[in-house]
């Protein structure tokens, strides 16, 4: 139904720069609205990017020359068309702020009746107002042996509500850990 399948993520900010990926249904043109608040104000479209096959549909836009330490809002439109709400996009604070960040690893999956529950760590989090979100590992336990049932797997995990809600709130960063490029206890020689 949408013409966006996954996301929106947002990826650790600059000081001066924002970055924010997703995935798209099929070759679009994707655009990215910044706005001074959550009304739209000021609103304009500052980058734009097309969703590619090669790139599994994929979209990323990195955005810089902003201000550091400030709240923007975005929109992702696809086609020139707004779609949904502007939600808050953050710089990155100054060197001696304090910030709050969680960590989390070896994200258990599972049939549509108990995702839910495994997952209620992501909904808790989404009340921490958080910075970042660290995911140092097995962001799922898919053993996928091609490249294609990876894909698969992740976009799975994303399905699930409050996980890609963290996602879509919360500057994310990750590292890999066996289960997110191949089968259990896989290292650096193991190939998709």
């Amino acid at each position: 139904g949408s013409p966006i399948t996954h996301g929106h993520a947002l990826g650790f900010p600059g000081a001066d720069s924002i970055t924010v990926w997703l995935r798209g249904d099929a070759t679009r043109l994707y655009g990215l609205q910044l706005a001074y608040d959550e009304a739209g104000t000021g609103a304009t479209t500052v980058a734009y990017n097309y969703a590619m096959l090669e790139q599994d549909f994929t979209v990323r836009f990195d955005v810089d020359g902003l201000r550091p330490n400030t709240t923007y809002y975005y929109r992702i439109t696809v086609d020139d068309v707004p779609q949904g709400s502007f939600r808050p996009v953050r710089t990155a604070p100054e060197a001696d702020d304090t910030v709050r960040l969680a960590f989390g690893s070896c994200s258990r999956t599972g049939t549509s009746d108990d995702r839910r529950e495994q997952q209620k760590s992501f909904e808790n989090l989404i009340a921490r107002n958080l910075d970042a979100f660290l995911l140092v590992g097995d962001s799922h336990y898919g053993n996928a042996q091609t490249l294609s049932q990876h894909r698969d797997f992740i976009r799975d995990t994303l399905r699930i509500r409050s996980r890609n809600e963290l996602f879509t709130r919360v500057p994310l960063a990750a590292t890999w850990d066996d289960h997110d490029y191949g089968p259990n206890d896989s290292d650096r020689s193991y190939v998709l």
